[in-house]
């Protein structure tokens, strides 16, 4: 008796398991299976499909209390976003943009800058093309004979370095060529945030980085003037890091009013002008953590086989690291032409930003910058992509350049894609663009808020949930934990910085 009693308990629980196995297992597995099916739409670039499988992983993630996959799903719709925001128009809008744009050209020229490529700022969304945020601005910047038609403002949009590039007598450099920093600036900046308590969720744990200026070879004394409010302020910025931050964490059940932080800062820039003696470059230290660190690939300056083809191709046997730059420097000013990038999309898709531009032929300030880093590290020259903003007056704004490495000068700064603006200042001569040109290898006007010393440079603290643009901090990261909202779409219409000389 004992033993049949013992067989049917252990029979009846058995059933239960049994149960168990057969409805929650399976419930509990729904989200996994959806989530990768996901995640096979989004790797065949379906990404309106993946959008709504998604959205249905986090909803069944959701009554299954698969924490996981919730997060995962919110993570990648938000990713996914950033593709919609860089590529909004369909083939259809595209056009239409084309035509009150280019009113100048007919019809049929303007059809066939899209069959040929000369329009070619597009992806594959669900196997239709979608056309970046950009492209029209991307034509004028790539196509000389369609600017010099459509643009008649006759800018100089490079006149104010004209005094510090082209001196006038009396004014030149008298400092002996040992002496690099020259024409010191003070610049004050401010950082505000002010947004409407209506503008944000009643909940949740909004994150913010906020960047501010490094110290560097070039940039000096900065000072930290103020932070308000100070109960929201977590870690001040460290300037001797590879990027400098402020982070703040706001709790927002506890926000009641509008809110309001303000940064204030200082720092002092310099003209950089060197003087380099070719057969006094110096030997490199191959095993420092300095040249690991500058020569590796990494990331999106990443050095591919094809890119250290290029590099050998373009040094041609030159061994001097400085007359190598020099070749590579000139290469990227006369054949990668300036274009906006897709950084955001490029970001979620894993395509580096060297090789997009290797592969294209084109890019902006950073884009350029990494390109010409990859360059100097495939043929063992340490380099790097540095920035911030330029604040050259007339055309202030988010910038980066390049700096490469020589041991018994340090680091050398480069800046192709202003140099490239010379060549669309009206009325410069042959000889001023030449100069011009000329300057920007080797010398760096005092214009500049440097804030990281490379690109893709980490948070600190580093952040859960995917950052808005990793590869470049040139605007406050903002996340609200755990979300799957972009919260820089909302909050950075309130953002607004301001930074001037100090005389």
């Amino acid at each position: 008796m004992k033993l049949t009693s013992r067989l049917k308990r252990a029979s009846t629980l058995f059933i239960f398991l049994a149960f168990l196995l057969s409805t929650v297992c399976p419930a509990f597995a729904a989200s996994a299976d959806t989530f990768s099916k996901a995640c096979e739409l989004e790797k065949n670039s379906s990404y309106f499909k993946a959008v709504k499988m998604y959205e249905r992983a986090a909803r069944e993630a959701g009554r299954e209390n698969n924490d996981d996959i919730l997060v995962k799903s919110n993570h990648r719709l938000k990713q996914i976003e950033k593709i919609f925001v860089t590529y909004p128009y369909g083939e259809a809008e595209a056009k239409k943009l084309a035509a009150r744009s280019f009113r100048a050209f007919g019809d049929g020229e303007r059809e066939s800058w899209f069959k040929t490529g000369k329009i070619n700022d597009f992806i594959l969304i669900d196997g239709k093309p979608y056309y970046q945020q950009n492209f029209i601005a991307n034509v004028l910047f790539r196509d000389d004979d369609i600017y010099k038609k459509v643009d008649k403002s006759k800018s100089k949009p490079c006149e104010a370095l004209y005094d510090i590039i082209f001196r006038p007598s009396g004014k030149s450099v008298c400092t002996p060529p040992s002496i690099t920093n020259i024409n010191p600036v003070d610049y004050l900046g401010v950082q505000t945030l002010k947004v409407p308590r209506g503008k944000l969720p009643k909940t949740g744990l909004l994150q913010m980085w906020f960047p501010m200026p490094i110290l560097s070879s070039a940039q000096a004394d900065v000072r930290f003037i103020s932070f308000s409010p100070q109960k929201y302020l977590k870690s001040l910025p460290k300037p001797d890091t590879d990027i400098s931050l402020a982070y703040f964490e706001v709790p927002l059940a506890e926000l009641k009013e509008d809110l309001d932080i303000e940064i204030k800062f200082m720092y002092k820039r310099y003209e950089q002008r060197f003087v380099i003696d070719p057969a006094n470059c110096g030997e490199y230290d191959v095993e420092s953590p300095l040249y690991k660190k500058y020569t590796r690939d990494n990331k999106n300056t990443a050095v591919t086989p094809e890119i250290k083809a290029k590099a050998l191709e373009i040094t041609a046997g030159e061994k001097n690291p400085y007359l190598a730059a020099r070749k590579i420097y000139f290469y990227v000013l006369d054949n990668i032409k300036y274009s906006l990038m897709p950084h955001l999309a490029l970001g979620v898709t894993g395509m580096p930003e060297s090789v997009y531009v290797h592969q294209r032929g084109y890019g902006d300030c950073g884009a350029q910058s990494m390109y010409f880093a990859a360059l100097c590290r495939a043929v063992g020259i340490p380099a790097k992509s540095s920035g911030g903003y330029q604040l050259i007056p007339g055309i202030a704004g988010p910038h980066f350049w390049a700096e490469f490495y020589l041991p018994n000068y340090g680091w050398v700064p480069v800046d192709t894609s202003v140099a490239q603006i010379i060549d669309r200042s009206y009325g410069a001569t042959t000889t001023q663009k030449k100069l011009f040109k000329e300057y920007f290898f080797g010398n760096m006007d005092p214009y500049r808020y440097n804030i990281q010393r490379e690109t893709d440079a980490a948070l600190s603290p580093v952040s859960e949930d995917p950052v808005f643009l990793p590869l470049a901090v040139q605007m406050p990261v903002v996340n609200l934990k755990g979300s799957r909202t972009n919260m820089e779409f909302t909050l950075l219409e309130y953002w607004k910085q301001n930074i001037e000389p100090v005389y």
